[in-house]
């Protein structure tokens, strides 16, 4: 299963099914402005993902890669929070530095990082051709992301004020590495995720998945029934405290009207 399925205690940080949409081919391009692992083993990524999952506010991706990790947050298949313009049907892959310090990542690090993040886009490519959609190696506008034009658009041209993937990424590199990836002349660097083609899954997973969905309905439900029950008591108390009330007032005027009649047969 993906990351975010197994492990996330804060805000629920992804929606299914998607909300009023299919996915279109587009793809968003991030960089999650978290602290930069520099030396050493690279845990950026798994760091961000960590607070990603552990979050009270709303803000994921589909998949989080540094030099020497990818990371399926969330099948593709699912929404994640990741641009408010496009979440419905886009997907958003994301690298775990800083848009404005691509220069300063030792230089065959930032190299691994581009590898990663193109394996991870050919891997959506992939997942968009098996449900016949092309999705094209190129740059496209925040108005073409909006409008479900297939391809690839940086967060700061989707139309909300965000700067990222920065004006120091490389997108003609980027798009090299993805389709050396496609080609099968690129692989991964450092570890992957487990990572399910969502039209593949075996058995297990499918009936673990159908399992989590059917109790996310009946837990939904359950709160449903409670909040209508709570809201029938309160309605039902009112109407007794109303008759309770109006008999009371009843039993006041009849007094009031026999007195009236006792008085004047004493007349």
């Amino acid at each position: 299963m993906s990351y975010l399925l197994d492990y996330n205690p804060g805000t629920q940080q992804w929606g299914y099914p998607r909300r009023g949409a299919n996915l279109s081919g587009t793809c968003i391009i991030h960089t999650a402005e978290c602290a930069m692992d520099l030396e050493g083993d690279d845990t950026s990524a798994e760091v961000c993902a960590n607070f990603i999952a552990n979050r009270s506010d709303y803000g994921s991706y589909h998949r989080l890669v540094d030099s020497d990790s990818i990371i399926d947050m969330i099948p593709f298949e699912y929404e994640a929070w990741q641009d408010s313009e496009t979440n419905p049907w886009a997907v958003g892959i994301s690298a775990a530095v800083q848009a404005g310090k691509w220069t300063s990542i030792p230089a065959d690090r930032r190299d691994r990082i581009y590898r990663n993040m193109a394996t991870a886009a050919a891997e959506f490519v992939r997942h968009m051709a098996r449900k016949g959609i092309t999705v094209p190696l190129r740059r496209i506008t925040g108005d073409e992301a909006r409008a479900r034009v297939p391809g690839f658009c940086a967060h700061g041209d989707s139309g909300i004020a965000r700067t990222d993937p920065g004006v120091q990424f490389e997108w003609a590199l980027f798009f090299a590495y993805t389709q050396a990836a496609l080609s099968g002349g690129l692989s991964a660097q450092g570890t992957i995720t487990p990572i399910v083609q969502e039209d593949e899954m075996r058995d297990d997973q499918m009936l673990e998945l159908k399992l989590f969905i059917q109790n996310e309905i009946e837990r939904r439900e359950v709160v449903t029934r409670e909040l209508a029950a709570k809201n029938l008591a309160a309605a039902v108390y009112e109407l007794k405290l109303f008759v309770q009330d109006d008999d009371e007032k009843r039993h006041v005027a009849t007094r009031n009207v026999i007195a009236e009649e006792i008085k004047d047969a004493g007349k």
